[in-house]
């Protein structure tokens, strides 16, 4: 029995030494890969976990945030084994996406890409020929100014022949935003250390696989429905390539989406199409609504810019009607406003990852093949640097001829090839949404109390409060109102 009890112990004794000698290896492995004599500086790294110990206390953008006051706004950190490359400086943004442009066009493969993967995503793509044909079809059929006029016309993303009961309509949209709205889990252990990668495996099926498949089905159901609708109202169209003209006129988004999969089927699958409904979905359900949010709680707290916003649509609108997407290019000051809003309330404080496909320098630093590089648009939009007073809500500062600083300073939608293709579409309707609530009501904050303007704790930054305010329809505004 006791020999037994040795024998085991013994056996335990010398897996624990050969995962230890694996580990050693690894690291050293690791670490002579990317051994470079001129690194960007940061705090010293621990074997093994790097730098994970002295982020998890706090959110990690609050933790890179003291890391950025010591060590400067380029930033080298190590994330288990995966080097990372932390930027906040705008020349060095300016470097990256420009000259280092097509290095950093890759996404890390990460436990999330490997799941997405499933529908070509134009977010999670990495950079080839399937990415580039995706990048085509939404710059030239989706984003493009006549595609923009499609959606924001009067024709829906699906079509106009659907009629959806409120209650109904209400339905779906909670079960949108269930399987649409980003997932919490982003990373996996093995994404960070190579050697635990069988733990992905778990995490994966146990908690994520049940999302996906759900999301999937609820996709393949709306196109079968949609397509089953093209067919029954006039028939199955022939295989022949319509013209522009044609496909622009067909009437929603997903008809031109139909319309280029009949013609080229090989290229405009179904995945294809359900990766653009994952994009506009997935990005777009709660991030602007979140931003308009963040947009009446600091005209709230600044009357006198909301005063002035009034005063530029009331001059440019009037009030015979409402304001519509052509009055947008007319109200700078609106504009404005949006843009200030999106460099004091970033949703998310680290852009979509990039990761380096060979050795670079930025800022005159080494960076090494494969390395990861965060875009911290959170630290970059309140650097007293690179922005006067920037805790002050102030949009003049965007008209033109204020330009105060060079480089690239401002960045919620990307920068260079992988920038978001639908910054467009946000901007028009993020200046409809906020235009015609300050066009048609008053507003006045509750008691006239200051908005709180504390941040929740989720992954889009929302506020910790929802916003409560005080409205009442602007009487010049009645007729119109009534009409509606």
């Amino acid at each position: 029995m006791h020999e037994e009890q040795a024998a085991s112990a013994m056996e335990i004794q010398y897996l624990i030494a050969l995962v230890l000698v694996i580990l050693f290896i690894s690291y050293k492995l690791a670490h002579t890969k990317h051994h470079h004599k001129n690194l960007p500086p940061g705090p010293r790294s621990l074997p093994i976990v790097g730098h994970f110990h002295l982020l998890v206390s706090k959110p990690m953008h609050i933790a890179i945030d003291k890391f950025i006051q010591k060590y400067g706004p380029i930033l080298y950190l190590k994330f288990g084994f995966r080097p990372v490359l932390v930027l906040s400086s705008p020349t060095a943004l300016k470097e990256c996406f420009t000259k280092n442009d097509i290095i950093f066009a890759n996404r890390p493969q990460m436990l999330l890409s490997k799941f997405l993967k499933t529908y070509d995503s134009i977010p999670m793509s990495q950079y080839c020929d399937c990415w580039r044909n995706l990048c085509r079809l939404t710059t030239t059929e989706i984003f493009c100014t006549s595609g923009l006029d499609r959606v924001l016309g009067t024709k829906p993303f699906f079509g106009e022949e659907e009629i959806i009961d409120p209650e109904e309509g209400k339905d779906k949209l909670d079960e949108l935003r269930s399987i649409f709205l980003p997932n919490k889990i982003l990373f996996g252990a093995g994404d960070f250390f190579p050697f635990l990668k069988w733990i992905d495996r778990w995490t994966v099926e146990k908690i994520m696989m049940k999302l996906f498949r759900k999301r999937d089905k609820f996709m393949q159901t709306m196109i079968d429905d949609v397509r089953s609708r093209r067919s029954t109202s006039s028939g199955l169209s022939s295989t022949k390539e319509d013209t522009r003209e044609e496909r622009e006129n067909k009437g929603s988004m997903m008809d031109v989406l139909f319309t280029l999969q009949e013609a080229e089927s090989e290229h405009y699958t179904d995945d294809v199409i359900k990766g653009v409904i994952l994009v506009m979905f997935g990005t777009g359900i709660e991030t602007s609504t979140t931003t308009m949010e963040w947009a009446m709680a600091l005209l709230l707290n600044h009357p006198e810019v909301l005063k002035k916003a009034t005063d530029e649509i009331d001059l440019n609108v009037g009030y015979e009607r409402l304001l519509n997407e052509s009055d947008f290019v007319k109200l700078p000051y609106l504009q404005n406003i949006i843009y200030e809003t999106l460099r004091m309330c970033s949703l998310q404080p680290f852009l979509a990852p990039h990761e380096s496909t060979e050795d670079c320098t930025i800022g005159g630093y080494d960076i090494p093949k494969g390395t990861m590089l965060l875009v911290n648009q959170w630290a970059l939009h309140k650097d007293s640097r690179v922005w006067s007073e920037p805790t002050m809500f102030k949009p003049e500062r965007f008209e033109k001829g204020n330009e105060e600083n060079d480089g690239i300073k401002w960045i919620p939608f990307g920068e260079g090839r992988r920038a978001c293709p639908g910054d467009g579409l946000a901007m028009r309707t993020m200046g409809m949404m906020l235009g015609v609530w300050i066009q048609c009501f008053d507003w006045e904050r509750l008691g006239g109390e200051m908005v709180d303007m504390s941040i929740g704790e989720r992954c889009i930054m929302s506020k910790a409060k929802p916003l409560e305010a005080m409205s009442k329809p602007k009487a010049a505004l009645l007729n119109v109102l009534s009409q509606i």
